[in-house]
């Protein structure tokens, strides 16, 4: 009976690594890159689309400093990395144990280059909250424009 637990705790590890790892679900075998949905979040994330149609993030990073993250793109890909340099230490017992000082390991998000200027990207980072906005790419102006007489 003890390797039916090992089995489980082994499965619980590794689903929360890809988590971890893909900030996504994986359905057979394929990841659902486009869910920006889902139950486990770390760090903390709202993801909504401005007004003037920029893709807007806002990660909550409490305890990290600017040095420690990370972020970059990868084809049609964000990536978001962080980690502290020293994790907080404390001498007594906690009575709760919320916040998670875990790092944050290659999570992924699509930003479609051909729907976002990934170029124009800001982020900026106020608070221990990262807010990176992606401005949509502007549509195609017409090239040469054909006028039309009347005969």
């Amino acid at each position: 009976m003890g390797a039916f637990f090992e089995n489980i705790s082994k499965a619980a590890q590794d689903f929360g690594q890809n988590i971890r790892e893909n900030g996504m679900y994986e359905a057979a075998g394929e990841k659902n890159a486009n869910s920006y949905t889902g139950a486990v979040s770390c760090p903390p994330a709202n993801i909504y689309t401005a007004a003037n149609g920029s893709l807007v993030f806002e990660f909550a990073l409490a305890g990290f400093n600017e040095a420690e993250i990370d972020l970059s793109f990868q084809g049609d890909f964000m990536v978001l990395s962080a980690a502290r340099s020293a994790s907080p230490q404390t001498t007594g017992v906690y009575l709760r144990h919320d916040i998670d000082f875990a790092p944050v390991e290659k999570r992924k998000f699509q930003v479609p280059a051909a729907e976002y200027n990934q170029e124009a990207v800001s982020a900026v980072f106020k608070n221990g909250l990262l807010t990176v906005t992606i401005p949509s790419q502007e549509p195609p102006e017409a090239k040469n424009k054909v006028p039309i007489t009347v005969n």
